[in-house]
């Protein structure tokens, strides 16, 4: 076995540069960019009551949640406004009360100056025991696009409970 030990790497074409000492690796000259913030949310604890009324609301009571990267969520509505255009992870989740029928939620957008049109919808079986309806799909979205989980048929357990929850992540564009 060989062992090479160095202090310096440098790229004599570009001259870049790292410096490792005690196994950290330091660039210089670097033309690598640090990640820029990559805005996400995600609240639980959402309000199951208002779902069974047509569209899930509230807001996290319990620390399940957070914003980054200037989301905005009004927990009134149930819209959640995305500040950038790109591609977005969108994942949501309803806990379906048990012989409560046929559950089936949807992901509606709102581009900005239009109206809500679906853009996923999901069915839950409606078992004897309690089930979640959940899904998580990608999806191109635009600057100032607003989102909400809707409700065309089931019954939510009808309070705030961590398994009713929406999260949404921009992966880039």
């Amino acid at each position: 076995m060989s062992v090479v030990r160095v202090n310096q790497i440098q790229d004599t074409s570009t001259n870049v540069a790292a410096n490792i000492s005690g196994g950290v690796v330091t660039f210089t000259n670097s033309i690598i960019q640090p990640t820029p913030t990559r805005p996400s949310f995600y609240a639980a604890n959402l309000n199951g009551t208002t779902w069974n009324g047509g569209t899930l609301t509230g807001a996290d009571t319990s620390g399940y949640g957070y914003s980054n990267g200037s989301m905005s969520y009004n927990s009134s509505t149930g819209e959640l406004t995305v500040p950038l255009t790109g591609l977005y992870m969108i994942s949501f989740g309803i806990l379906q009360t048990p012989n409560s029928g046929r559950g089936e939620a949807n992901v509606q957008r709102q581009p900005s100056g239009g109206s809500y049109g679906a853009i996923f919808t999901i069915d839950g079986n409606g078992t004897t025991t309690f089930d979640t309806i959940g899904i998580g799909f990608t999806f191109i979205l635009t600057a100032s696009d607003k989102l909400k989980v809707t409700r065309n048929s089931g019954t939510a357990y009808a309070y705030a409970h961590p398994s009713h929850f929406i999260n949404v992540a921009y992966i880039g564009a």
